[in-house]
């Protein structure tokens, strides 16, 4: 992953996949990648077909990452592999704490995305297509290859390939059943072990089924696909980029549209610094008289100096780039550059003032997270073109870059406990005496993870807000109580509450805050006729 890690293609380096130590090694490398894919697999139907919920997704994408990692042991693989595990295992937490469809996405790009940066193998978001596409037919014709290849009239199981083997596991067998033989407690375990795994199989023979093994062909074929793909000599072949950034070495000259971008360069600096002194003006330090209109400012207000910080990226790209880079007064209009550059940053400042604006009038809300994300990624992105015309490089290097820097803000978007930590910072306005953020509760749905964040409500200081939030919590005790009961009654294979591919930690942590509260849960209300979540919906609007 070039774009995230800085890794470049290095030729000079040979690939482990494409070594030509003849028929052995290659042997070697498909029984490997064939015991790997089957791994992946197996964890697919034991976690994903035969689960029920995010965390079957988790032990298969850990599980198939371990594979892929031992199966492309030896290949010259990047440094960045090492990144994409780290955000693998990332994404793996916050599908045991509290998953979603959403994630399981992610997850499917990044397995791929993972077995590339092994083999070696930059990968681009283009890149990263072609591989999953040549992944579909690559193990058929890997394994062809390799039956083709294979001299079965020379291949004999002789003693002297046997023993090294075989007598190793038998003595181990022998002794270890000696010892546990030995030991009654040990022993005892043992027996459950054989009993649990014996009655384990014999659910996964009854149950099997066509569809089953069909999907378990189809990700034992992809993922074989990944693991020998067809395609190195095009995936890791020189990049284009190498032709684009030779700018240094082409023949200087003068171009045509010099003056325009620099007049248009002088133009757009001088009404951003106008406007950014009207902007400092009206909206930094002062007190917001009631009735002023948040939202306008806020929302729409952001949106649109957003759009125009993104504008004024997709312009500096376009302007610095082909002739101009060549022209010998480049060092002028990169002048220029930096002064708007300057005045683009204040412009970022002044979006992340008017969201806190909007933050401090009444909370936190998954949009305005949503916003921050967004902001943020225009300004990095608007760094990558400060830092490709610094260093001359071409148009293919930032494209790659950005489209990078946008995946990077929707993956780390997927990964954020938003509601966890936007109820978080409300619980506590409210709790410090700022009651408007109360209106994001009832006005937004709220997940688990909010709720558990909300748990310190219980005790807050206003009423209204309080039974609000106790008879809501309440409801969420009722509901899981009963649940499980019903699952203990009900403890089998399929019951999908109950069973360890559907468990989340975020519930575990909310069903144990609402135990340490159970008695004033449980206790009857005091106000008697409209339900306390009622009487708090209409008091809060008052924020909205």
């Amino acid at each position: 992953m070039s774009g995230i890690a800085g890794d470049t293609v290095s030729e000079s380096k040979p690939q482990a996949g494409r070594s030509s130590g003849g028929h052995q090694w290659n042997m070697r490398r498909f029984v490997i990648s064939v015991a790997a894919a089957i791994v992946v697999a197996a964890l697919f139907d034991i976690g994903v077909y035969r689960g029920f919920g995010p965390t079957g997704w988790a032990a298969f994408f850990s599980g198939s990452l371990l594979a892929y990692f031992f199966a492309t042991i030896g290949y010259s693989s990047r440094k960045s592999s090492w990144l994409i595990a780290v955000m693998m295992f990332a994404l793996v937490a916050r599908l045991i704490w509290m998953g979603s469809v959403w994630q399981c996405c992610i997850g499917l790009v990044l397995l791929p995305t993972y077995a590339m940066a092994r083999l070696g193998i930059i990968p681009y978001l283009m890149t990263i297509f072609l591989f999953c596409v040549q992944s579909t037919f690559a193990g058929f014709v890997s394994l062809g290859k390799c039956l083709l290849r294979f001299p079965f009239d020379k291949f004999h199981i002789t003693p002297a390939l046997l023993l090294p083997v075989a007598l190793p596991l038998l003595a181990v067998l022998i002794f270890g059943s000696i010892f546990v033989a030995a030991n009654p407690d040990l022993s005892k375990r043992m027996q459950a072990w054989i009993t649990n795994f014996e009655r384990w199989i014999d659910v996964i023979f009854n149950e099997l089924n066509v569809a089953e093994a069909l999907v378990f062909g189809i990700v034992f074929w992809l993922a074989l696909g990944q693991l020998l793909p067809l395609m190195n000599d095009l995936l890791v072949g020189k990049s284009s980029e190498s032709i684009e950034t030779a700018i240094s070495s082409a023949e200087k000259k003068e171009a045509t549209l010099f003056h325009a971008f620099r007049n248009t360069l002088l133009a757009v600096s001088g009404l951003f610094f106008i406007y950014l002194v009207f902007e400092f003006q009206t909206l930094w330090f002062r007190e917001f008289p009631k009735g002023f209109y948040y939202a306008g400012y806020a929302h729409q207000g952001a949106a649109w100096l957003t759009f125009a910080l993104a504008l004024a990226t997709a312009m500096l790209s376009l302007i610095f780039r082909g002739a101009i880079q060549a022209d010998p007064r480049l060092p002028q209009l990169k002048r220029l550059a930096w002064i708007w550059s300057a005045a683009n940053f204040v412009l970022a400042l002044a979006v992340y003032n008017r969201m806190w604006i909007y933050v401090v009038f009444n909370g936190m809300t998954r949009m305005r997270v949503l916003g921050l994300f967004g902001i943020s990624t225009v300004v990095i992105g608007f760094l990558l073109v400060i830092w490709k015309i610094k260093s001359e490089r071409g148009f293919f290097w930032l494209i790659q870059r950005q489209l990078w820097a946008f995946v990077i803000a929707i993956y780390l978007l997927s990964i954020t406990p938003v509601d966890y930590l936007i109820h978080t910072y409300n619980a506590r306005q409210i709790l410090d005496g700022n009651l408007a953020p109360a209106v994001q509760i009832t006005e937004h749905p709220v997940d688990e993870g909010g709720w558990l964040a909300l748990v310190s409500l219980i005790d807050c200081e206003d009423e209204i807000i309080r039974d609000g939030i106790r008879e809501k919590l309440a409801e969420i005790h009722r509901s899981e109580r009963h649940l499980a009961s019903a699952s203990k009654r009900r403890r089998v294979w399929s019951t999908q509450s109950d069973h360890w591919t559907a468990r989340q930690l975020v519930r575990d942590q909310l069903m144990q805050a609402l135990e340490n509260y159970e008695a004033t849960l449980l206790a009857e209300p005091h106000y008697k006729g409209t339900p306390s979540w009622d009487r708090f919906k209409a008091y809060a609007y008052q924020w909205y």
